[in-house]
């Protein structure tokens, strides 16, 4: 099985390529449909570009993965991705922003400047390590996922979520 992940929809100029290939999936990361905030984060294609290229491969019948990660707490609008990509989107993987090392100062910085509404969430979350709203939003996705039959991963690394799946999955196992 091949799978190539991406954030650019040059990979459209192999496709005849790509279509010889029994068993391939492609997924490229979608976290916002906001332009400005995607330009701010990354400098691969457009979300129109990327979602363009989702529904060009899921047409010829290769199997279109979504990668919403990192999820930001108040401007990844899940919701709104998976509405606007569902039918053209064979699974969902999600993963929450997971701030550490260098990374976390210039995110934080990023949310002061452009979100300062919502500063102090992330300051709860990444700093106080109150992880109420990242466990919320996680389950609110899970949730809606499982009552619409969509098919997902969900890659969440928060400590209380992993213990939590831990504990199910033993929990299963010892009965």
């Amino acid at each position: 099985h091949l799978q190539i992940s991406t954030k650019n929809k040059l990979i459209l100029r192999d496709m005849d390529l790509l279509k010889r290939m029994k068993h391939l999936s492609i997924a490229m990361s979608v976290n916002t449909l906001d332009e400005n905030f995607r330009r701010d984060m990354d400098k691969g294609s457009t979300i129109r570009e990327r979602l363009d290229t989702l529904r060009t491969f899921h047409d010829e019948g290769i199997y279109t993965i979504l990668f919403m990660s990192p999820i930001f707490i108040g401007i990844t609008d899940w919701l709104a991705i998976i509405e606007q990509s569902r039918n053209f989107i064979s699974e969902y993987w999600f993963e929450d922003l997971n701030l550490r090392g260098s990374y976390k100062p210039v995110i934080m910085r990023y949310v002061e400047e452009h979100y300062p509404h919502l500063y102090p969430t992330y300051e709860r979350i990444y700093s106080k390590g109150d992880r109420a709203e990242l466990i919320a939003n996680d389950c609110a996705i899970r949730a809606y996922c499982d009552a619409e039959n969509v098919n997902y991963s969900a890659y969440f690394h928060h400590e209380e979520v992993i213990k939590n799946e831990v504990g199910k999955i033993l929990g299963k196992n010892q009965q």
